[in-house]
């Protein structure tokens, strides 16, 4: 197991915390990395304002851990659901500080029971109580409700969690990461670098980035859809239960495959490579065909399986972070990309805003409902509301130091 302990700033270790995290390895903790941070920032704490741990009175708002609590709760970083800012810039998540709270008052707990410390109405750290927490909420239509009662179950907790807000529910929008345009420059430029059979894995990922299909219908998109483009505009093609397709939900819909890449994909299906690839499935057949109907094969003969595309990202994302340690983007950051780059794209060219583009992008991405496609256009909303901040930010500061 791991066991994290903390130094002083003599090289001596703290005690009697380091007691305290060794006793959390023996109640079956696989590490003690988060309760050691959440002691030493209650120690530096107690060190700034010249207490100790053992420094309790009758009150308990002057105890070291209320104390430890009002800076907690001073120094919350709270995010505006509707615009995604900071309440400022640097400081604590309501998670962090609820965990750390939550380790020293069950530090206290621990110096109670072991003798090391003597909690009681002269020695006041914090209050406890009993509350009574439903085990199941009641079902009004169950016909036996008035016989099967309520479970509940007592729960100690104290006054000091109390004053703690809830933690936050992260917006959809906040959960997406789409890749920022020098990102996805990185990463077009390291999937054109590939060969043999990185070629046709790397043109799936640049499909994707391009169309939004998800792994489940990039393995499966039928090769009955691809054909030469007759102009230089997109390539609406439907895919879905009707040509094999698996889309989510078996859904038919369209898709609009850019010009250059259905070159490359009309390229790819009369390819040798392809065709020695479909020989495969059968050896002694005279004549190529393409028993399950799937685009893209594997050197097996078969259809690539969605862990491959997986493992292929996860390779590049490797490779990319050699040069660009920051660089961190999964599979399906690819579909959030491209619904971003269209908002942006098809705003500025028909000068709408992106909530006027809703609808169009729902059935881009193949959404039951549009309800699901509304986290895209509120990161966009966002982005664009922060720009705007900055740029006033960055005008008012300007205003200030030359006077103009």
């Amino acid at each position: 197991k791991d066991l994290t302990i903390i130094i002083k700033p003599d090289g001596m270790p703290l005690y009697p915390h380091n007691l305290y995290l060794h006793a959390q390895l023996q109640k079956g903790s696989d590490n003690t990395r988060t309760a050691a941070q959440a002691l030493m920032a209650f120690e530096r704490f107690l060190s700034f304002v010249g207490k100790s741990y053992r420094s309790l009175t009758e009150n308990q708002e002057e105890s070291p851990p209320w104390l430890f609590a009002d800076f907690l709760i001073d120094n919350l970083i709270i995010i505006d659901p509707e615009t995604g800012f900071p309440n400022r810039e640097s400081g604590y998540a309501i998670s962090t500080a609820r965990t750390y709270i939550s380790f020293v008052i069950d530090f206290y707990k621990w110096l109670h029971r072991e003798n090391i410390l003597q909690i009681d109405s002269d020695n006041k750290p914090f209050e406890f109580r009993w509350v009574k927490v439903s085990k199941k909420s009641i079902d009004h239509h169950d016909m036996l409700t008035h016989i099967s009662g309520r479970k509940a179950i007592m729960v100690q907790t104290t006054s000091l969690m109390q004053r703690f807000p809830k933690v936050q529910s992260t917006p959809a929008w906040m959960k997406l990461k789409p890749m920022i345009p020098s990102d996805k420059g990185v990463f077009l430029e390291y999937l054109r670098n590939e060969k043999g059979a990185g070629e046709t894995l790397s043109l799936m990922c640049r499909l994707s980035i391009a169309t939004g299909l998800r792994v489940e219908e990039l393995v499966s998109l039928p090769e009955s859809i691809i054909n030469p483009p007759v102009n230089d505009q997109p390539v609406s093609v439907s895919i879905g239960p009707a040509n094999g397709c698996d889309t989510k939900f078996d859904k038919q819909r369209r898709i609009e495959i850019p010009y250059v890449i259905m070159m490359e994909l009309h390229q790819y299906k009369h390819s040798n490579v392809r065709k020695h690839n479909l020989l495969k499935l059968d050896e002694e057949q005279e004549q190529v065909e393409n028993v399950h109907g799937r685009l893209f094969i594997s050197r097996s003969g078969n259809a690539y399986a969605p862990n491959s595309i997986q493992s292929f990202v996860s390779k590049i994302r490797k490779k990319i972070q050699k040069e660009y340690p920051n660089w961190y983007y999964r599979v399906h950051d690819l579909r959030s990309t491209f619904a971003v780059d269209w908002l942006t794209e098809e705003s500025k060219r028909r000068h709408v805003v992106f909530d006027f583009l809703l609808q169009e992008l729902s059935v881009l991405m193949g959404h039951e409902s549009t309800a699901t496609t509304q986290k895209y256009v509120d990161l966009k909303n966002a982005r664009s509301t922060q720009i705007e901040h900055s740029i006033k930010k960055n005008k008012t500061a300007s205003k200030s130091l030359t006077g103009r």
